[in-house]
């Protein structure tokens, strides 16, 4: 959890930047000027890489509250935990 708590922050911190600098951006698609925002893959992409953040802080706060508990860990916790740390 040391290194992936961070990671998951920055990772929220660079999708909310990127997504405040696309608001006003366009681009000049077959002669007419298209804004970002309208672009159906920077949608696309906001919104994957929104639910992958939220996914990775949802396995991080389960891992958390696995070690919090009193137990009893039995080896499919312990292996779920290891799992879902690897897929945040």
């Amino acid at each position: 959890l040391t290194m992936a708590t961070p990671a998951v922050g920055a990772a929220s911190g660079a999708l909310s930047a990127w997504s405040r600098r696309m608001v006003d951006r366009t681009e000049v698609v077959m002669g007419r000027a298209v804004r970002v925002r309208e672009k159906a893959g920077a949608r696309f992409a906001v919104t994957r890489s929104s639910a992958e953040v939220d996914a990775a802080a949802l396995l991080l706060r389960r891992i958390a509250a696995t070690a919090d508990s009193s137990g009893p860990w039995t080896t499919d916790l312990v292996v779920r935990s290891h799992r879902d740390h690897a897929v945040a």
